[in-house]
């Protein structure tokens, strides 16, 4: 039985283990950064390898056939490694990222986290998906107001920030409600891209500005963009 490395921790990497055929041993592996992640019907690794070296050893001793990157877009690190150990171990590596967003409505785009903060006006009231583990820019805002949502709480904030713990899939109906509950004005938010995307059609359409941190540059890969051919690349490579 020939064994895939799958790097998740994505809806994509979800639906791919669930679609795996039982002739692989599926090994998915999470970075560990979600107290209670959503569970995979296979066998799962939890944290980081230790670099470049660590991934290499684990493709060696675990005897990797093929690894599949369906991390997030922003999981810079993770990719940029993957693509170096399985050129080092000269194992076939595809990428499974989900298409990017077009842009909507009041779209500002903006290299990174830092510029997309700085730039929001004083006295906003700001609806933020960027995650707790990058809260500190936030924090040091104290002239605007933050809803910070994610899925797990962080332990301690500011006064000008409130936690709201929720995990998606979320309506734009629903994000509509919650903009408005809150008087947001603006959604600051990465370029996730994919499906879950209601945050920024409910902004657009209550004209709403949007401060959008953009795709990162991680190393080319052999990419696709969909479960559907992603378990087509695996069945190829995979093929004695």
């Amino acid at each position: 039985m020939k064994t895939v490395l799958l790097l998740a921790g994505t809806a994509e990497a979800r639906a791919l283990a669930a679609e795996c055929g039982s002739g692989l041993r599926l090994i998915a592996s999470l970075a560990g950064v979600t107290e209670k992640p959503v569970s995979y019907p296979c066998a799962v690794r939890t944290g980081g390898f230790g670099g470049i070296d660590g991934m290499r050893a684990f493709i060696e001793d675990e005897k990797v056939k093929a690894v599949v990157d369906a991390t997030h877009p922003f999981a810079v690190t993770i990719s940029a490694n993957a693509c170096a150990a399985c050129d080092m171990k000269k194992t076939p590596l595809v990428r499974l990222v989900r298409p990017a967003w077009e842009p909507v409505g009041d779209w500002c785009g903006f290299a990174d986290l830092a510029d997309a903060v700085a730039a929001l006006p004083i006295g906003a009231r700001v609806l933020a998906t960027t995650g707790r583990k990058e809260m500190r820019v936030l924090a040091e805002r104290a002239d605007i107001r933050v809803v910070l949502r994610s899925v797990d709480p962080p332990d301690a904030l500011p006064g000008h920030m409130v936690s709201l713990a929720a995990r998606g899939p979320f309506t734009v109906m629903s994000e509509m409600a919650l903009m408005r509950e809150y008087r947001i004005t603006h959604l600051l938010t990465r370029n996730a891209g994919g499906e879950s995307r209601a945050r920024i059609d409910a902004a657009a359409a209550l004209g709403i500005t949007l401060h959008i941190v953009e795709r990162p540059v991680i190393p080319a890969a052999n990419s696709v963009s969909n479960v559907a051919d992603a378990l087509e690349w695996l069945s190829d490579v995979l093929r004695d």
